[in-house]
């Protein structure tokens, strides 16, 4: 059985339960769409995430080639898209052989365990390491907190050159947005209306995949 907690319906349905209360539940996700309540029906057909990724991969060319390791510092919605889909395709011939000779490592920073932390860390050196900080929100407090530990670990504000290893993906004018504006880091938005459990279409996963090496174009 289904269940539904949503504003816009609340129960549940199986295979037994009316078409007309399955046509109703529908109805109300085609009126969500065309209010554009939720840009997540928007995402597949969108190529802003494209274009936003492109551009930043093209201004990183020379730190990408030699990327041994991705650090994304976010959790729920900001992770758990991403890491469903590499989880499920990884096996998958999916590789960019011009983007790189070698998958990166994916590292998932979700928690501010002091001792699992430094630990998933041990290998990354600034040099050859992309972090990238999501929070839709931008003051999601675990992401905020790790965002802190990695720059004063890796002294990524140090000069514009270690500033080029880290990225963030925000909300539009969120606290993390202006954070990104007043200290020149890149960022990428996404748009108000898009959910951070819905993202995964958006540059919170597009961004990842393309640097893993997916075929974000398919």
């Amino acid at each position: 059985m289904l269940e539904f907690e949503q504003d816009f319906y609340i129960g549940s349905f199986d295979i037994d339960t009316p078409n007309k209360q399955i046509e109703a539940l529908f109805a109300k996700i085609l009126q969500e769409r065309e209010e554009q309540a939720s840009g997540y029906y928007a995402l597949p057909f969108s190529n802003r995430a494209l274009q936003d990724c492109e551009e930043f991969i093209q201004s990183r060319k020379k730190i990408l080639k030699n990327l041994k390791n991705l650090v994304i510092i976010g959790i729920g919605g900001s992770s758990l898209g991403l890491k469903a889909i590499d989880c499920l395709l990884r096996h998958k011939p999916h590789k960019n052989t011009q983007r790189h000779d070698s998958r990166p490592n994916l590292i998932f920073l979700e928690h501010t365990d002091a001792l699992m932390i430094p630990h998933l860390l041990t290998n990354c050196k600034r040099k050859n390491t992309l972090f990238i900080a999501i929070s839709k929100s931008g003051t999601t407090i675990e992401t905020s907190s790790l965002l802190k530990y990695v720059i004063n670990e890796f002294n990524l504000l140090q000069s514009h050159k270690t500033k080029k290893h880290l990225a963030i993906i925000t909300d539009v004018d969120s606290a993390l947005a202006r954070f990104a504006k007043e200290k020149d880091i890149a960022h990428i938005t996404i748009a108000p209306n898009i959910g951070g459990r819905f993202s995964v279409l958006s540059a919170v996963g597009i961004l990842p995949l393309i640097l893993l090496g997916y075929d974000t174009y398919a």
